[in-house]
């Protein structure tokens, strides 16, 4: 009578034969190694995701847009995901400091001192010409201090930091105010309740070049300031923010700045 090899809940091995009991060990051995695991395959875990914390009133804006489009192949070369979200100014700095959010996109060189918790990335990816818009051609401004004591009316848009100190420090806060949207700002400047708006050049022009601006009589008389800025990445982050200018450096060697601002150029005219 045959043995059954197979009985309820395992499978019974035949007697080992001595001329093969170095093979049976080699094919325990496998086994083993197999059921530890140290040849199981390897699944890489989700990379990890870089945030950023992007100005929620700037989101649509083609400077920003192409900031977004340059960070995410930038931390893809890096093997990062890359995510933003859109808060306030004032709350993306405190966000980003808290570390709740990873960094901020594009922020002036010394930001870090009013932020300690952030390290600049050394390698810019913006530069902004902040400019003065008026109604009357004939103006001629060139930088902040040419507004100081104006006898005239002068706007920016709210929440703008820096366009807000250096105005508050020149014009007479009875001819200064701010305004929520750009647009806002430029109708009012149309309609003579303003007779400057000072505001992002790029941005501006931009707007300008609409259906409902154009040849509206809105010159650009001047420039107030040019800025350069940079990510700015929580401490927590220091290793990577050497690796990450590196790599836009090289994205800017090869171009994909200029192809990145084309693209969100072309995605803004067919938006907006």
């Amino acid at each position: 009578m045959k043995t059954n090899r197979y009985r309820k809940g395992f499978i019974m091995l035949p007697p080992l034969n001595p001329k093969r009991t170095d093979r049976y060990k080699v094919c325990i051995a496998w086994c083993l190694l197999f059921a530890g695991g140290v040849f199981a395959p390897m699944h890489s875990s989700a990379a990890e995701t870089i945030t950023m914390a992007f100005i929620d009133n700037q989101q649509q804006d083609v400077l920003f847009k192409t900031a977004e489009l340059v960070y995410r192949e930038a931390f893809r070369r890096l093997g990062l995901g890359f995510a933003h979200r859109q808060y306030p100014t004032l709350r993306c700095g405190v966000m980003a400091n808290n570390g709740e959010v990873d960094g901020e996109p594009a922020r002036v060189g010394n930001y870090a001192n009013a932020y300690p918790n952030l390290i600049r990335v050394e390698e810019p990816v913006l530069t902004l010409k902040t400019a003065a818009f008026a109604g009357n051609p004939s103006l001629s401004l060139n930088g902040w201090d040419s507004l100081k004591n104006t006898p005239y009316r002068v706007e920016y848009l709210k929440n703008s930091v820096n366009t807000e100190r250096e105005l508050s420090q020149r014009v007479p806060a009875e001819r200064l105010s701010d305004v929520g949207t750009i647009s806002q700002g430029l109708k009012k400047l149309q309609a003579g309740h303003t007779d400057i708006f000072v505001g992002t050049e790029a941005i501006v022009m931009r707007i300008l070049a609409r259906e409902s601006f154009k040849d509206k009589g809105i010159h650009q008389v001047g420039v107030m300031q040019e800025i350069t800025l940079y990510p700015f990445l929580h401490k927590k982050h220091s290793p990577l923010a050497p690796k990450l200018a590196e790599v836009l450096r090289q994205m800017k060697a090869e171009g994909v700045f200029e192809q990145y601002q084309t693209a969100a150029v072309k995605a803004s005219n067919v938006t907006r």
